[in-house]
């Protein structure tokens, strides 16, 4: 079980929890090497900028998926240009620059930037679960879809760093890089959108799995 350090906002239960399990492993925040080394590996360079560095260490005090999300969102607001394997940066630009001050806004500000059909994509999706496949979206879809568009959609939707592909199954699947994008994406579409697209997912669940249901009594509940 993983969580977050107990603080006063901490469930009762979650803290009996913690005090019955043996051995607790405490992890430490990444200093600035790790973090580094996180930017490099995200944006595939050798080296960064020490300002863009500096800046995702600071901001995201050593936390990995905030320093994750927030590297994200500066290149997507087109911050940092990559240039001859490195990740330059103007520093001018960011010692004023306004970020959102948690992840889930962090998240809701890289999705308001994504383009209409990815955006419906992804949300369709987080109705769907945490995994998926492409076809239960497009099946689901509340508008006209070429398939071979919405794949493409979804795979952009990985390389933006949204979605992990599970590579090699038919129809292709993906599953959210983290809970906390899921959840997040999630709660962007009103209940009256989300209700009527659970209904749809559930009644394709039954379709599909005419033959035995029982498999699927855990996901139908859900729906």
């Amino acid at each position: 079980v993983a969580v977050r350090p107990v603080d006063l906002t901490t469930p009762p239960h979650v803290v009996a929890l913690l005090a019955a399990a043996d051995p607790v492993l405490h992890l430490p925040r990444l200093p600035r090497d790790a973090i580094r080394s996180l930017v490099c590996e995200r944006l595939g360079t050798s080296e960064a900028s020490a300002a863009l560095i500096d800046f995702i260490h600071s901001r995201s005090e050593g936390l990995p998926f905030f320093a994750e999300q927030l590297l994200y969102a500066l290149r997507d607001r087109g911050v940092f240009l990559i240039r001859g394997g490195a990740g330059c940066v103007d520093a001018n630009d960011l010692s004023g620059l306004a970020v959102p001050g948690s992840v889930r806004d962090l998240v809701v500000s890289r999705v308001d930037l994504l383009p209409p059909g990815r955006q419906l994509a992804i949300k369709i999706a987080s109705v769907v679960g945490r995994q998926f496949d492409a076809e239960m979206v497009a099946d689901v879809h509340p508008l006209p879809t070429n398939r071979a568009a919405l794949v493409e959609a979804l795979e952009q939707l990985v390389d933006a760093g949204f979605l992990n592909a599970d590579g090699g199954l038919s129809p292709p699947t993906y599953a959210f890089r983290h809970g906390i994008i899921r959840e997040v994406v999630y709660e962007l579409l009103p209940y009256g959108q989300r209700r009527p697209l659970h209904r749809s997912i559930a009644q394709r669940l039954e379709t599909r799995h005419a033959a035995d249901l029982s498999p699927q009594y855990a996901v139908l509940a859900d729906h």
